[in-house]
């Protein structure tokens, strides 16, 4: 019989640390720092709606599920910057969705980065998508030669605009650990400008992202760290990102740029220098997360299937949830799709903050 205890992510026992991270060892798929209970204690420190489900069976640890209560309703753990979601289970278990949810004391589970390949809430699965990758298993020259084969020649143009930019500002450099806080706020400075420009809702203008960032930096251990990586002309700061990293798995999550250095692409270079430096470092992978930006295609060597959708405990709920997102499909093909456009992200973005802060 399934029982579940259910604690805060950063209250979890050392006992309970280790046996997350021996299941996580044993799991396919699960290299990604999202899936670290550093992570999830992290984000501990900083939601009190936080929480982690440990499942346990005839009295042993077999399964961890971070999430995010809301109420009744069981969300990514954090919220709009969970790019991968699932359940950490010991292989061979198995777990009803229902069963799971009235465990948790949940009436529905809602996700939309969780991983397509997991028998755990495949019931509910809406659509599935792919998170684009760098494969950096056999390192950066073989990554570049599989561009090169493909005929994306991006690299190459990549290293003309950084001679160029060479030329004209000065020596290019890449700090893949810069530490300075006025680059982190530089960053988030250009970041802010971004979303503002491009009529984005700002994830980072929540007090709790506010909160974490600062401690995903400082957090440095060898299966996890936050870092932010920066690319110099001489001594002017041209391109920023921050992420996080597993022990082999990089994960880059803001990247910005200085609009002064656009006609360089600084941020195709930022992304190239970066894999190499994490390749150099062991990393296998550098993840993109999943997204239509067209720079992805152009770099990534790989995809991982990705899941949206909900389970629910009431049939009438799902029922209704299902039919709302057949409406939104249609709208998507509409004629009316574009006249609609700018109230849509309006609401969109209003619902955004409502959900995520």
């Amino acid at each position: 019989m399934l029982q579940v205890t259910l604690v805060k992510p950063d209250q979890i026992s050392a006992e309970a640390g280790e046996t997350w991270r021996r299941l996580l060892d044993q799991a396919a798929g699960f290299d990604s720092p999202f899936f670290r209970p550093e992570f999830a204690a992290l984000i501990g420190q900083v939601r009190p709606d936080a929480e982690v489900a440990i499942l346990t069976k005839a009295g042993r640890q077999v399964g961890f599920l971070p999430f995010r209560r809301q109420g009744t309703i069981g969300r990514p753990l954090a919220g709009v910057l969970s790019d991968f979601e699932g359940l950490v289970l010991e292989q061979g278990v198995q777990v009803g969705d229902c069963e799971l949810l009235a465990a948790c004391g949940l009436s529905a589970w809602r996700f939309d980065h969780w991983l397509a390949d997991q028998s755990a809430f495949a019931s509910g699965v809406y659509q599935q998508q792919t998170s684009p990758m760098i494969d950096l298993s056999s390192g950066y020259a073989a990554y570049c030669q599989v561009l090169q084969q493909s005929g994306r020649t991006w690299v190459q143009k990549t290293h003309r605009k950084k001679r160029k930019l060479e030329r004209e500002v000065g020596p290019v450099t890449f700090r893949t650990y810069d530490h300075s806080p006025a680059t982190l706020a530089q960053l988030l400075a250009w970041k802010a400008e971004q979303y503002q420009r491009t009529g984005q809702w700002n994830p980072l203008q929540t007090e709790w992202v506010q909160a974490f960032l600062p401690r995903l930096v400082a957090q440095q251990s060898a299966d996890f760290a936050g870092w932010v990586a920066s690319v110099w002309a001489g001594d002017q700061l041209v391109a920023a990102c921050l992420g996080m990293r597993s022990a082999n798995v990089a994960h880059p999550w803001f990247p910005a740029y200085s609009p002064a250095f656009a006609r360089y692409s600084p941020g195709r270079l930022l992304l190239l220098e970066m894999a190499e430096a994490f390749a150099d470092q062991g990393m296998t992978r550098v993840d993109l997360g999943k997204g239509p930006e067209e720079y992805k295609q152009h770099f990534a060597t790989g995809s991982i299937a990705v899941a949206e959708g909900s389970v629910e405990r009431s049939p009438l709920t799902y029922a209704v949830r299902r039919g709302w997102r057949q409406t939104q499909a249609y709208f998507r093909q509409s004629p009316l799709r574009r006249p609609l456009l700018a109230p849509y992200r309006l609401l969109r973005n209003a619902y955004r903050r409502m959900r995520y802060s």
